[in-house]
């Protein structure tokens, strides 16, 4: 990006026409065509100018966008307009503590060569372990990452349910059917998304199952 806006500077500038730099919060920019330092570190500048600091803790990304418009012979408009995205905090209830559930029930779904349901139930401490350290460890997945992509629908999908021990105890139930995550729901309510983009929870699900 660095390298981009500054060509499209240096092509603005070079070609002898003033430019106006727009940017919210910071007002206008200008910039001649001439004057000392010439074309190359008028672009420079502006570059330097439209360029955005590396992302704060908590910001997944950001990106900035340029554009250019002609107001005259002499003066092209540049344009530059900023997005950020932040990342989402998991909430403590989603929180798998091993030592509160009983015990997990698989299903699967399974659409092809042949539709396909199995249902088991695991009480194994071991196995209700390995799951709960495996999505205790999934990253929140920003809403605006996953908004563009585009996944083939699985030829099975997973729903775990975890039954905890306690009475008022939530009920946490994780589906792998999500493009490149994993759904969590908390009583009910959807929960942020979970970053799963080698398919981690789903191959460890068919080895449960003895599908691997």
């Amino acid at each position: 990006m660095r390298l981009w806006v500054a060509a499209i500077a240096a092509a603005v500038l070079v070609a002898g026409c003033g430019t106006t730099q727009a940017r919210p919060g910071s007002g206008p920019v200008h910039l001649a065509a001439g004057g000392p330092g010439g074309p190359r570190a008028q672009a420079e500048a502006l570059a330097r100018h439209l360029l955005l600091p590396a992302p704060a803790p908590g910001v997944d990304a950001a990106d900035i966008d340029v554009s250019m418009a002609p107001l005259s012979g002499t003066t092209t408009l540049v344009a530059a307009y900023a997005d950020a995205a932040w990342l989402p905090s998991r909430t403590a209830a989603e929180h798998l503590e091993p030592a509160s559930i009983r015990a997990v029930t698989i299903s699967a779904d399974q659409l092809a060569p042949k539709p396909r349901h199995l249902i088991r139930t695991f009480t194994s401490a071991a196995v209700i372990a390995r799951l709960a350290a495996f999505l205790n460890r999934r990253p929140p997945a920003p809403t605006a990452a996953l908004a563009g992509l585009s996944c083939p629908a699985p030829l099975v999908s997973f729903r775990l349910q975890f039954m905890a021990t306690g009475r008022q105890a939530p009920a946490v139930a994780v589906s792998t059917a999500a493009c490149m995550a994993d759904a969590i729901t908390v009583n009910g309510r959807q929960q942020t998304l979970l970053w799963d983009t080698k398919g981690g929870l789903a191959s460890m699900v068919r080895k449960l199952l003895g599908q691997a």
